[in-house]
């Protein structure tokens, strides 16, 4: 979509590439970006290896979401779904991370992504609240037609069952 050369989204948009440019930041790379554990390995490396390099869960979510024409990501940032921002980030192109101030925004957000385009819209929500606060937009989704994802964070498994921070089934939820 183009940004028309006037107007406030425009303004902010070349005052956000001046600061880039002031501050001499580089586009981050996977290197620098991922935790350790996440990073992919070096062609050395594999050689040496007898099991091929895999990535982690945020790269192969959004690779499975841009196969089926996503384009966009909305949501409300939260820790439980940092890999899925870490590899828009990373992504070869970026994918745009629209952060919203409510959990439904973002869903109703790409539940018109996908009325309008008819590709699914993408939404990505922290654990527990952020999740069941996306129940009405779904249901709006479903009543519509829209094709819309929603990808929710979850406690870790490690921790699953001993009240980890927002631990709730979510599933169920949307059943």
């Amino acid at each position: 979509m183009a940004v028309p050369p006037d107007g406030p989204r425009a303004t902010r948009l070349r005052r956000l590439n001046q600061l880039v440019v002031e501050v001499g930041a580089k586009r981050p790379t996977r290197e620098t970006t991922l935790p350790h554990y996440a990073q992919r390995m070096t062609e050395a490396e594999t050689e040496t290896q007898e099991a091929p390099a895999t990535s982690h869960g945020g790269v192969q979510a959004l690779d499975v979401a841009r196969a089926h024409g996503v384009e966009t990501m909305f949501t409300l940032s939260g820790a439980h779904v940092f890999p899925m921002y870490d590899a828009a980030v990373i992504a070869d192109p970026p994918m745009p991370i629209i952060d919203v101030r409510h959990e439904p925004s973002a869903v109703f957000a790409a539940e018109a992504v996908g009325k309008l385009t008819r590709n699914p819209g993408l939404a990505v929500l922290t654990a527990g609240p952020g999740v069941t606060n996306g129940v009405s937009p779904v249901a709006q989704a479903m009543f519509s037609g829209s094709p819309l994802v929603v990808v929710g964070g979850r406690a870790p498994a490690g921790r699953w069952g001993s009240g980890a921070l927002q631990e709730l089934d979510h599933p169920p939820i949307f059943e």
